[in-house]
């Protein structure tokens, strides 16, 4: 960045006559509802999370019986080349939050059922 300007003075800036402020953040949200058919895997809201500084998915078990839930990341959006963070159990009206740690370019939430189907509400948020 290149400034120009005539009696242009350089100074310390003070906290009672300076300030700066941080507006208008980029956020996006993604919002799913369905039903996972019983004994299914499901990858929903894939998302590119590169643009985003904090990433996050919440999914709502709303009923039938219970769901294995993990976020999951990759380089490239390739089925080959994602990874699990590690799963957790979400039984019948529980709920489920992980935001994403590590840096990487794709996200996803991935949800397995068992014997039934499972009616499930999934967000993805992302804040520049």
């Amino acid at each position: 960045m290149n400034v120009t300007a005539t009696d242009f003075d350089i100074r310390n800036l003070s906290g009672t006559q300076d300030s700066v402020a941080v507006s208008a953040k980029g956020f996006v949200e993604v919002q799913a509802t369905l039903s996972v058919p019983p004994s299914t895997t499901m990858y929903l809201l894939t998302q590119d999370i590169g643009p985003y500084a904090q990433n996050s998915y919440f999914l709502r078990n709303t009923g039938g019986g219970s769901v294995t839930v993990s976020v999951e990341i990759a380089p490239v959006d390739d089925a080959d080349f994602y990874v699990s963070g590690g799963t957790t159990g979400v039984g019948a009206s529980s709920n489920y939050l992980s935001a994403v740690a590590t840096l990487m370019r794709y996200a996803r939430l991935r949800v397995q059922t068992g014997g039934s189907a499972v009616g499930v509400d999934a967000y993805y948020n992302g804040r520049a």
